[in-house]
């Protein structure tokens, strides 16, 4: 994963808490428009029986006005996770501090701000979440300069690269790329009432998309095994859902599957039940060199009270197994490119 992938992943964003003196006063509860005015803010209150609960509800019921408006196909995971300020201790209207804060989500919301909290006497506390939407729409197109620049260095790289494989690891971090300036673009559009930056880059998401368009007729599998069926099918399926195509009759494969499987009774002390140890290795081989990607493993123990039950019990835990492990060992281990 490129380092501006990574960057953008885990970005941090400012939590700002306080209410300077120079703001009008205001049951900003009820109405914030008076201390921030719309035409700058973008603004949400949170409540809960905690200080921390109220600025996480706050923050969540911010990231909803942006959820209802972010569509990208190419982000798999568009949850806005709350926001979380774990360090807090004083919540008076008037006490201030700065907080960093981790998004633990696949896209984010940038420049978050707590703008204040209080409590009654006797009632909840209050929090209340914001974003100044000059200041927040500059941070965004900052963002989105970055990562296109990455982008544009990826391109380049892929010109030069002659490795198919390699070639598919630069476009799918690409992809992702394109996706986050689209997820953010979005964003953007709400902060700054409709104005669009997306037609900048536009030129270079199209270079991305005919750079897919060449290589996914070419993401071809042969696989060599001994495996029974089920398991042969059951990883096939698995490459298949993360846009590979399994055809042993073509001659220039992207990638080989190395397949073998062993099981075993596994010897018990229960006389009530049969055990089968099993396990499952992928080796990933380059055509052109057959010891050059990474290698997949899963093991476990499946049984029941009698053998018939254990051997349909085993076929059932591969599958699972294998639906559990392999789609995230593809897309982050294996298709996860080098630095360039």
């Amino acid at each position: 994963m490129s380092t501006i992938i990574k960057a953008s992943l885990s970005l941090l964003v400012l939590i700002v808490v306080g209410c300077g003196s120079n703001k009008p006063v205001t049951d900003w509860v009820t109405d914030s428009s008076i201390a921030y005015p719309s035409n700058s803010w973008i603004t949400a209150v949170g409540s809960g029986n905690t200080p921390q609960d109220a600025t996480d509800q706050a923050l969540s019921n911010l990231s909803r006005i942006f959820k209802a408006d972010i569509s990208s196909e190419r982000i798999s995971s568009m949850v806005f996770n709350e926001y979380l300020n774990r360090n807090s201790r004083s919540f008076d209207e008037i006490s201030s501090y700065e907080q960093n804060t981790e998004i633990r989500s696949a896209l984010k919301l940038l420049n978050a701000r707590i703008l204040a909290q209080k409590s009654t006497k006797d009632g909840p506390y209050y929090a209340l979440a914001g974003l100044n939407r000059l200041e927040s729409e500059q941070v965004y197109g900052a963002e989105m300069s970055k990562i296109a620049k990455s982008i544009n260095g990826e391109i380049e790289a892929y010109g030069k690269q002659e490795n198919p494989f390699d070639k598919l690891r630069l476009w799918k971090r690409m992809n992702t790329e394109i996706g986050l300036l689209e997820g953010f673009e979005s964003q953007q559009r709400i902060i700054s009432s409709g104005n669009s930056s997306l037609y900048d880059y536009q030129q270079l998401v199209k270079s991305v998309d005919d750079i897919g368009r060449v290589l996914r007729p070419q993401m071809t599998l042969h696989v060599q095994t001994d495996a029974p069926d089920l398991v042969k099918d059951a990883i096939i399926n698995n490459y298949e859902k993360v846009g590979f195509t399994y055809n042993p009759n073509t001659e220039n494969p992207m990638l080989i599957l190395d397949v073998s499987f062993n099981q075993s009774k596994a010897l018990v002390e229960r006389l009530d039940a049969i055990f089968f140890n099993w396990d499952i290795t992928i080796k990933h081989l380059d055509p052109s060199d057959q010891n050059r990607f990474k290698t997949f493993t899963v093991r476990d123990r499946s049984g029941s009270t009698t053998e018939i039950n254990a051997k349909a019990r085993l076929d059932m835990d591969i599958k699972r197994r294998l639906t559990e492990k392999l789609p995230d060992f593809i897309e982050t281990q294996l298709l996860e490119s080098a630095e360039y």
